[in-house]
């Protein structure tokens, strides 16, 4: 039996057969890519076969496609577990290939050491988001060559962040860890919400009212001028107050509703004036954002005499 064209020789554990037939299609294909020389494409098959399948064949092939690739710490690692797994099996021409390579590759390996001389509470060290563990720190640990990027982070700390470049061969990278600076603090502000509605709906209310007393000041003051025109000519024309009994009647709906009018003008000024005074004083209400100058205030203030009514509109900037 050859020993690289197997993906299902020497397994550790029994996939099922789903698993086990995605995996022989996927070394299959990763065969045929390392044939057309698409050595990156045939590794993540071979990877994927073996996450599937973890049969030492695959194991191999993954080590030799690796190799390949350039990425020596992980073709090594793979060639040293497939040759423990291949002498547990007893096949003794796939641990010596597999044995071989590994000592090829191991005097070649490029190898970084991470030291963390200010360590705190809860420090994580990741290499490319795998995290490197507290018993790794200060050995010098095989790594893939190519560009590198270690981040540390820990609870209320800023993160830190680095890129380096292994060389291909033998290269020894030192790498220490800055101290970690302390996280800005976040202030925390409370806000206090205030309900305006009452007072909004207050304002509108007494808005309504006025509009309801000032129509009512100008009908009854209508109607009185038009009671006071009817008596007219029931009265003595050098003195209007000399009237018979139909024009004295005529006068006095006309004085009453005169008082109506008056006490309807009195009650719509002042709900129009109480209602702009809430509208005009609720919070967020007639300011602007820029600290707080007064924005354009609109007044309407209203004005009678016995004989006459109306409202005067005042505006300020």
């Amino acid at each position: 039996m050859s020993l690289w064209t197997s993906a299902v020789a020497a397994q550790d554990t029994v996939p099922s057969d789903d698993e086990r037939a995605a995996a022989q299609v996927l070394f299959d294909e990763g065969r045929k890519l390392i044939k057309e020389e698409k050595i990156e494409l045939a590794c993540a098959k071979f990877a994927e076969s073996m996450r599937l399948d973890n049969a030492v064949g695959t194991q191999l092939n993954l080590a030799d496609c690796y190799e390949k690739l350039g990425r020596t710490a992980s073709a090594w690692i793979n060639w040293v577990e497939a040759a423990a797994r291949s002498k547990k099996a007893g096949q003794e021409k796939r641990q010596a290939i597999a044995e071989e390579r590994a000592a090829a590759l191991e005097g070649t390996l490029s190898r970084m050491t991470i030291t963390v001389p200010h360590d705190v509470d809860g420090l994580e060290i990741r290499r490319d988001g795998e995290l490197v563990g507290r018993a790794q720190w200060g050995i010098a640990m095989p790594v893939d060559p190519g560009v590198r990027e270690i981040v540390a982070t820990a609870p209320g700390k800023k993160p830190w962040k680095k890129r380096v470049k292994v060389g291909k061969e033998s290269d020894n990278v030192m790498l220490e860890v800055d101290k970690l600076a302390n996280a800005p603090v976040e202030k925390k502000t409370t806000t206090l919400v205030e309900d305006n509605t009452p007072q909004l709906a207050g304002g509108i209310a007494a808005l309504g009212v006025g509009a309801v007393g000032i129509g009512l000041g100008i009908g009854f003051g209508v109607l009185a001028m038009n009671k006071n025109d009817e008596s007219l000519p029931h009265c003595l024309p050098d003195d209007e107050n000399k009237c018979s009994s139909e024009g004295a009647s005529l006068r006095r709906e006309a004085i009453t509703f005169s008082h109506v009018s008056t006490a309807g003008f009195v009650v719509g000024g002042v709900g129009i004036v109480l209602g702009i005074v809430l509208i005009a004083t609720t919070p967020g209400i007639g300011s602007s954002d820029e600290g707080d100058k007064p924005k354009e205030r609109a007044l309407i203030v209203p004005w009678l005499d016995p004989k006459s009514g109306g409202m005067l509109f005042h505006t300020r900037w």
